[in-house]
């Protein structure tokens, strides 16, 4: 994206405390005002990326407010990136960092996160969660890839996209 004109800012933002109640992005949303939030197109969550054990893919966690972010992402997925097959889960969980702007209280901000194959209601499938075996050699670098490239088209069609979306 460092060469294209965006007609809309970019903010990449790393929440910590993700496991201790959304820390991280709770005190981000709690410090952006109504002023802040306004001006917000949409939150793009990445989360667990890598690991490909329940197959190839991805999968989208979103709640109504946020249903037309969701319908962008599998529009480019199904335009530019046929063979990753994307699952929508709607309403998503509410343990993930997508929430806290769901909760946002004044002006909605819309969110939604992009995370590796998930089980019903965002359920967790990868059996190394948060153990001393959740190591490199378990990343599927290609789905990491393919899903990081989807983002950066779903930038390029938000910024195709014109005024009447940004």
């Amino acid at each position: 994206l460092q060469a294209e004109e965006l007609p809309f800012d970019l903010r990449v933002i790393l929440f910590s405390g993700e496991e201790l109640d959304r820390l991280g992005s709770i005190d981000y949303v709690g410090n952006c005002g109504d002023e802040c939030s306004g001006k917000i197109l949409g939150v793009i969550n990445l989360d667990m990326l890598g690991w490909s054990g329940e197959g190839f893919g991805a999968t989208v966690m979103s709640d109504e407010y946020s249903g037309w972010l969701a319908f962008l992402v599998e529009e480019v997925a199904r335009s530019r990136h046929a063979d990753l097959p994307i699952t929508v889960i709607r309403p998503g969980p509410w343990n993930w960092d997508h929430a806290s702007f769901w909760e946002k209280t004044g002006i909605p901000v819309s969110a939604v996160t992009l995370a590796e194959p998930l089980g019903v209601q965002g359920k967790i499938l990868y059996p190394y969660y948060h153990t001393i075996d959740d190591t490199e050699d378990r990343i599927d670098f290609a789905q990491a890839e393919t899903i990081a490239q989807l983002v950066l088209d779903l930038m390029l069609r938000m910024k195709d996209a014109g005024p009447e979306l940004c």
